[in-house]
């Protein structure tokens, strides 16, 4: 009995060595095909042409992290024209892990004031004249519980402002020519090339309706204040273009 006993234990520890090593492997395999898929993720929504050398970029990436977190915190996103605003949102959007939820993007320079209600709420049948028969479905109810981005809003129509104020403070909206309350469930992000402070205290922005914006906030510094990324975004910028045309 001692001797099966033994030979028991060391079958046992045999066993629970293989097991181990085989836990690992495949843990290392799924790690490997969960890193590339997370790559292929962030490549696909523009967030892997994000370069962040330098301590303030680093910085900025670390926090849009954390406000991926909470959805419920607006983001307003202030840098000059070509610093990568949409990226910084799209990376507030995904986080590290990625999501499956839309992220839903309107420049408000390139819809007109006439068509900023119906394109941001949608419209019932029958709301006004020249609008499609069956309405339309807005950005608002396309964002689902993903993210609304709206770029330039410092372009935003004055008048519609205190509109979507008043969204973002009860998350309810009615569509245009529309009878049923709907909930808005969308995280918002918001991206600016104007210094939104001045233009409140210049009076062309509405001062609640910046400070709903700006919970959170992240200030995007030009190239010119952090050179020491200029020589890797040409290294990044090189090796995209020779992997597309399958050049060296």
């Amino acid at each position: 009995r001692s001797v099966e006993h033994q030979a028991l234990l060391r079958d046992n520890v045999e066993l629970s060595t293989q097991m181990e090593q085989r836990v690992d492997r495949a843990t290392q395999t799924l790690r490997r095909e969960l890193e590339q898929a997370r790559t292929i993720l962030r490549e696909a929504a523009g967030v892997g042409e994000f370069v962040a050398v330098s301590a303030a970029m680093r910085k900025i990436v670390a926090e849009a992290l954390v406000y991926h977190r909470d959805p419920s915190v607006p983001v307003l996103i202030e840098g000059e024209t070509g610093t990568g605003k949409e990226i910084v949102a799209r990376l507030v959007h995904f986080g590290e892990a990625g999501t499956d939820a839309p992220f839903v993007d309107l420049n408000c320079t390139a819809i007109s004031g006439e068509l900023f209600e119906s394109e941001l709420f949608g419209y019932d049948p029958g709301a006004f004249t020249g609008g499609r028969a069956e309405g339309a479905t807005g950005k608002l109810e396309l964002a689902g519980k993903g993210t609304l981005f709206l770029d330039e809003i410092g372009d935003m129509p004055a008048a519609f402002q205190p509109k979507l104020l008043r969204v973002l403070e009860t998350r309810t909206y009615y569509r245009v020519g529309g009878m049923k309350k709907r909930d808005f469930q969308a995280r918002v992000v918001c991206a600016t090339n104007q210094n939104l402070r001045q233009k409140v205290e210049a009076g062309g922005f509405r001062a609640d309706f910046y400070h709903r914006l700006r919970v959170g906030h992240l200030r995007i510094p030009p190239l010119r204040e952090r050179p020491d990324e200029i020589g890797p975004l040409a290294e990044f910028f090189l090796q995209r273009e020779a992997r597309r045309k399958k050049k060296r």
